[in-house]
């Protein structure tokens, strides 16, 4: 514990990295990208047997606490620096405007290709209601403007821990004031409660309890949809500190998987912002072209969500322009 408390201290230099860190943002990114392909094939059809919302069911059950909880490691070494809202509140405002605008506009141009019904009215609100997946970026803009000005300790803990149990009282539709009260005690465990490292006994009976508890509730009659649920709390902790475990266990025994997952774990935002458009145009070339095999459709979807957007970050800091889109310059 000592030692991940002084690596996230105020007084940590500030170009220290974490590695583990990165590795579990690049497992965390696969799991949102993963998700987001195989419920694209799910609404066209594509996939239509049962395990695979079964599967949804497990991941969604922590993959975004997980993001959550990472967000949060950072905070108290960041909020210490000079002008920390502005520079956190730039690195998210930038990115969500310009490519809720950018991905919004395609689906909504695109509405009888793809899955969605957005439109372009609804462009108009994204001040208001953010449109998928970009809900994630101003939820957390709205965590940073909180602990900008309130020192996080056990009072804030406390309070998220009630905004959390006050979830279900607004619903889950309720969008996006429901991911506001569920996801801040993830963000704020992640800032007063940084991981140890993790033994391999503990890392391995998290994933495995995240898994049982999740198939055990869907054999008791759970929906699938109910991956929020309060009661899928014990999955989604047990599935964070799994990831996390596996994460660390990357960083101290696998080289080649370290260097390359902490690469990937360094570019999760251009990832994360352009991975829709990555995957669901490659889904619409296919089907163009008369290829509705599932095993193709998840397997380049995956691949080309992945990496694409990193093609499109390396052309954009070639040309000098990702800084003006939200991302670094290296």
């Amino acid at each position: 514990m000592a030692d991940i408390q002084e690596k996230l201290s105020p007084s940590a230099g500030a170009d220290s990295r974490i590695i583990w860190l990165d590795i579990a943002r690049a497992l965390g990114i696969l799991l949102v990208v993963f998700g987001h392909v195989e419920r694209g094939l799910l609404s066209s059809g594509i996939l239509n047997d049962k395990i695979w919302s079964q599967i949804d069911f497990i991941i969604y059950t922590f993959h975004m606490p997980l993001f959550f909880y990472l967000s949060g490691l950072n905070v108290m070494r960041s909020r210490q620096k000079p002008s920390f809202f502005k520079r956190r509140a730039k690195a998210l405002i930038i990115p969500y405007i310009v490519f809720s605008i950018l991905s919004g506009g395609l689906q909504a141009l695109l509405a009888s290709h793809t899955n969605n019904s957005l439109s372009l009215q609804d462009l108009g609100l994204i001040l208001l209601y953010p449109i998928p997946p970009f809900w994630f970026l101003y939820v957390l803009l709205i965590y940073t403007a909180i602990v900008s000005l309130w020192r996080p300790g056990w009072q804030m803990m406390a309070i998220a821990v009630l905004m959390l149990l006050a979830s279900p009282l607004v619903g889950i539709s309720a969008f996006p004031l429901f991911k506001i009260l569920y996801f801040f005690a993830f963000f704020v465990a992640g800032i007063l409660f940084p991981p140890p490292r993790l033994s391999t006994g503990v890392g391995v009976s998290a994933l495995c309890i995240c898994v049982a508890y999740s198939v055990m509730a869907l054999f008791l009659g759970s929906s699938v949809s109910s991956y929020y649920a309060l009661y899928m709390l014990p999955a989604a902790v047990c599935g964070t500190l799994g990831l996390i475990y596996v994460a660390q266990n990357l960083e101290a025994k696998a080289a080649f998987w370290n260097s390359w997952l902490a690469s990937i774990g360094k570019k999760v935002l251009a990832i994360y912002v352009m991975h829709i458009i990555a995957a669901a145009g490659t889904r619409i070339i296919l089907l163009k072209m008369g290829i509705d095999y599932a095993t193709v459709h998840l397997l380049l979807g995956l691949s080309a969500g992945m990496v694409l957007p990193l093609v499109a970050l390396w052309s954009f800091q070639r040309m000098g322009v990702a800084p003006y889109l939200g991302f670094s310059d290296k």
